[in-house]
């Protein structure tokens, strides 16, 4: 056996050269794969390094290349792979989907303004994001339900602090 390696293919993905590589090596061929690392690391350079590289030893390229024409991948013809019940199955899943009551845009607010205060007491500039959305629902002329008006609530708790210390430190830096 000679030690110099020949290319007997080259492949756009590690993955796909390594299903290859994995043929030859089960019917008792030793491959190896070149720029495999480039490649998968950094897949924008594949072209330019040519792709990964399947290697054989020279002794074997004959029955790698034949091989590896064995397992060419099959095609599927259409009819194979579709079903007729597909456009159905869609369709329930569009009705379903219509069913679900979909919220109304000062739901979204309030549920924002909500989050954005909680979020706020770990990052505080989202506090100030939450008081600016409440004064946005304050200003909207629709009404609120009972559970908005708890989030509502809940959410000027939450934004205490930011409510009572940036008039202070505004104070202090003006007069300061």
């Amino acid at each position: 056996m000679s030690g110099r390696l020949v290319t007997v293919g080259t492949f756009a993905t590690p993955a796909e050269a390594g299903i290859v590589r994995n043929h030859l090596e089960a019917d008792g061929i030793r491959a190896f794969l070149a720029d495999e690392a480039i490649v998968g690391m950094a897949w924008h350079l594949g072209t330019a390094v040519g792709g990964v590289k399947l290697q054989v030893a020279k002794d074997d390229v004959e029955r790698a290349v034949s091989v590896i024409s064995a397992h060419r991948t099959a095609s599927i013809a259409d009819e194979e792979w579709q079903t007729n019940h597909a456009d159905d199955d869609l369709q329930e899943d569009w009705d379903d989907a219509e069913e679900q009551e979909i919220g109304s845009p000062i739901d979204d607010l309030v549920v924002r303004a909500f989050r954005a205060a909680g979020f706020g007491l770990l990052f505080p500039p989202l506090q100030l994001y939450s008081l600016w959305l409440l004064a946005r629902i304050a200003l909207r002329p629709d009404p609120l339900d009972h559970t908005d008006r708890r989030r509502v609530v809940a959410t000027l708790l939450l934004n205490l602090p930011t409510i009572i210390f940036c008039p202070l430190i505004l104070w202090n830096v003006i007069l300061g």
